[in-house]
């Protein structure tokens, strides 16, 4: 086993949350539905929400969590 496939074998036993910027490249989107689905991480989209599912195809995002930095406020 190669030293990459321990490391994705270590990261699938306890999956680590994720925050991916750069959410609306579809590259981005792809690889966190890939990594999702294989158990690899907890991937969260952050940027403009409408702008993001525009990009992606509604349905692999399901259970993926996107965080709309429009919604964000200061305190």
């Amino acid at each position: 086993m190669s030293a990459f496939d321990q490391l994705i074998d270590r990261a699938k036993q306890k999956p680590a949350r994720v925050a991916l910027p750069e959410a609306t490249d579809t590259r981005v989107i792809n690889a966190a539905i890939s990594a999702a689905a294989d158990g690899q991480c907890i991937p969260v989209l952050v940027g403009n929400e409408t702008s993001i599912l525009k990009s992606a195809d509604v349905a692999g995002l399901e259970g993926i969590e996107i965080i709309d930095t429009n919604s964000i406020t200061a305190d």
